[in-house]
């Protein structure tokens, strides 16, 4: 969030609409048989959603990126649709697609991987606050062992005595 000017200018990591039908999707579509869950990786310049078993039977990646659905899990869908977390429309893909392109989505035969890089202008605003946070916890903690080491070297006992017998 950028205070410097009124209103307030408020830019986000990641597109959060994308992040969300990313998820679900993987959540919908992974192969839950194999007993792995779907995951979500953060790095320092992006995120990545994996789910595992590939690309839904009877969908070519170009049907898949333009929005075709064929749930893997055809009763998590229907557990998801009753709860209102998705529609059954096939509109979460095209939102990745439009907000990052397809170069989003890797296809393996055993996973699919949406990549969602960071916001440059962000990642870099943020970059240079945690060096200037990081800045200030050294100078500080420089500080406090300078002073811990002064208050110690003017409280200890016999202080001088050792001071003037070295010369």
């Amino acid at each position: 969030i950028d205070v410097s000017v009124r209103p307030r200018k408020e830019r986000r990591l990641f597109n959060n609409e994308a992040f969300k039908e990313a998820w679900i999707n993987a959540c919908v579509h992974n192969k839950w048989s194999e007993e792995l869950a779907p995951a979500v990786y953060w790095f320092d310049d992006r995120l990545e959603i994996v789910s595992y078993g590939g690309l839904p039977k009877n969908l070519t990646k170009e049907e898949f990126l333009s929005g075709k659905t064929e749930p893997v899990n055809k009763e998590l869908m229907k557990i998801f649709l009753q709860c209102g977390i998705v529609e059954h429309s096939g509109h979460g893909v095209p939102i990745v697609v439009r907000e990052y392109g397809e170069k989003a989505y890797t296809f393996s035969e055993n996973m699919i991987t949406v990549t969602i890089p960071f916001d440059e202008e962000v990642l870099a605003s943020k970059n240079a606050e945690v060096e200037n946070d990081v800045e200030k916890e050294v100078e500080n903690s420089a500080n406090a062992t300078n002073n811990a080491t002064n208050n110690a070297t003017n409280n200890a006992p016999n202080a001088t005595n050792l001071t003037s017998t070295e010369k």
